[in-house]
C-alpha cells in the first residue's frame, strides 16, 4: 500500500511540475509588477506561479486557523470534561464501595 501512495505522489508532482513549466514557456514575457515602494520585471508564468502558490499557502494558513485549530481546542476541552468526570465517578464509586464495605462489617459484629 505504501509504494502505491509513493507512486501516486511521484505522479502528482511530475504532473504539476509538467504543469508550471508549460505555464512558465508559454507566458515567457515580462510583466512589471509595481508595488508602489518597488517595481519588479518578471515574467508572467513565474509570477502567476508564485502568486498561485502564494495563495494557496495563504488559503490553508486561513483553513487551519479559523477551522481545524478552534476544532482542535474544542476537542481538547471535551476530553478535559470527560477526564474530570470520569475521575468524579470513580471516586464516587470507591466512596460507595467502602460504605457498604463499612456496612457489611458492622452486619457482621452485631451477628452473635
Amino acid at each position: 500500500m505504501s509504494s502505491l501512495k509513493k507512486i501516486f505522489t511521484l505522479l502528482i508532482v511530475l504532473l504539476l511540475l509538467v504543469v508550471a513549466i508549460a505555464i512558465s514557456s508559454m507566458n515567457a514575457d515580462s510583466v512589471l509588477l509595481n508595488l508602489h515602494w518597488y517595481e519588479l520585471n518578471w515574467p508572467l508564468g513565474f509570477t502567476l506561479l508564485l502568486f498561485l502558490s502564494f495563495g494557496v499557502v495563504f488559503g490553508l494558513v486561513l483553513a487551519w486557523l479559523f477551522w481545524t485549530w478552534p476544532a482542535h481546542r474544542e476537542k481538547m476541552h471535551w476530553k478535559r470534561q470527560y477526564h474530570q468526570l470520569q475521575q468524579f465517578h470513580e471516586k464516587e464509586v470507591a466512596a460507595l464501595q467502602q460504605k457498604a464495605y463499612q456496612e457489611a462489617s458492622e452486619e457482621v459484629a452485631k451477628l452473635p
